[in-house]
């Protein structure tokens, strides 16, 4: 392989499908070895294989596609050039993309789109500046912001840059109003991310709200309205969870939630609770073949209840 061979590498991200299951819509990256910074459309899969792929978007930078549950609409992520990513909504069938947020709702860009059963709303988790930085005011840029006091150990992250001054929160908005407004759901100095809905409407995401303040030792998995009344936890704590994904079945099960989890050997988390570990003993699976030789996986199905 030559270095002039690196423009020809194409790197598919996270398809999603049609409620029919007969196309599906995939993020394709490329790098632009000119602009020294990755491009990205979205593509057009017949899943059967009787068409070839077709480009559906033209970028430059278009990510996270989701197929709403009705089969009519395609929301994902664009960033314009030397722009933050916006929600945009795109007919699946034809039509251009319209946008439905903005950068002055969130300065930082929006989040992966998550649809709502009934296909009426997006839910995202997306970082929240301070006022007074990130460009919240006109005019204060970087260098006139006020310098930061660092008093905590965890205080950046790659690909992010600063965490103190910008948590994740959740977002739910209409994107057929006439003037899409962003609702918050959550708030405060913890994280909030990896949100999805459950049959019924509710919403469920990750926090780490239960740790004490900037240690990241564990997240859990919390349910709520989608007005964010009736917070909950649903995961008995201790580990890291992620992902959590509602219940696609009706019936008994349609409330139900599943997460994935890993949690440090006793000799780095300490003491383990052995109460805990009996609640949770026949709700989980470990999973044998682990990438993790210090850790340990699992799988979990929690009540919603909503």
């Amino acid at each position: 392989m030559k270095p002039a061979d690196l423009a020809l590498l194409r790197l598919p991200g996270q398809p999603t499908l049609s409620p029919d299951g007969t196309r599906a819509v995939v993020a394709v990256s490329r790098p632009d070895l000119e602009s020294d910074e990755y491009r990205s459309r979205l593509w057009l899969v017949d899943t059967t294989g009787a068409t070839p792929p077709r480009p559906l978007t033209e970028g430059p930078r278009d990510l996270a596609p989701a197929w709403s549950p009705d089969g009519r609409w395609i929301a994902f992520l664009r960033a314009p050039e030397d722009g933050k990513p916006q929600l945009h909504l795109l007919p699946a069938d034809v039509g251009d993309a319209r946008p439905v947020t903005t950068d002055e709702q969130h300065p930082l860009g929006a989040g992966a789109p998550r649809w709502s059963p009934d296909s009426t709303r997006l839910a995202y988790a997306t970082r929240v500046p301070e006022q007074g930085r990130y460009g919240t005011e006109e005019g204060r840029g970087p260098e006139k912001e006020p310098p930061r006091r660092i008093t905590t150990l965890h205080f950046r992250r790659d690909d992010i840059g600063f965490l103190l001054d910008r948590h994740s929160h959740v977002f739910v908005l209409d994107p057929f109003a006439d003037d899409p407004a962003p609702v918050g759901i959550t708030a405060g100095d913890r994280e909030y991310d990896q949100v999805s809905w459950t049959p019924s409407g509710g919403l469920v995401f990750t926090t780490d709200r239960d740790t004490p303040w900037n240690t990241y030792l564990h997240s859990d998995v919390y349910a709520c309205a989608v007005d964010g009344t009736g917070l909950r936890r649903l995961t008995p704590g201790g580990w890291t969870r992620t992902s959590p994904t509602g219940s696609s079945e009706e019936g008994p099960r349609a409330d139900q939630v599943a997460s994935m989890g890993a949690r440090l050997p006793a000799e780095r988390r300490g003491m383990i609770d052995a109460e805990i570990e009996r609640e949770i003993a026949d709700a989980v699976q470990f999973a044998e073949d682990s990438p993790f030789p210090e850790s340990k996986a699992l799988y979990t199905n929690v009540y919603a209840g909503n």
